[in-house]
């Protein structure tokens, strides 16, 4: 179910529209913010609006493969303790 979250980022609040998790949504705002903090070094004359929007896209992407690479491992880890117990 989508709802409206609010979000400050480099100093501006921003409202979304998210069907994640308030957890996952936390998740993806700390690596945005980690990730500004990594670009702040090079500079750049990019509008913050656009900058914003396009690494929340990326960083979404990243914790949503991220939680299904945690979920893989969780599932493998289970199928060798099956195959442990039968052997």
């Amino acid at each position: 179910m989508n709802r409206r979250v609010e979000a400050e980022i480099l100093g501006k609040k921003y409202s979304f529209v998210t069907d994640k998790s308030e957890e996952e949504f936390e998740r993806i705002i700390t690596f945005l913010k980690a990730r500004l903090e990594d670009a702040r070094a090079f500079g750049g004359d990019v509008p913050r609006e656009i900058l914003v929007l396009a690494l929340l896209n990326v960083c979404e992407l990243y914790i949503d493969l991220k939680t299904e690479h945690e979920k893989l491992i969780d599932n493998i880890k289970m199928m060798e303790k099956k195959i442990d117990s039968h052997l």
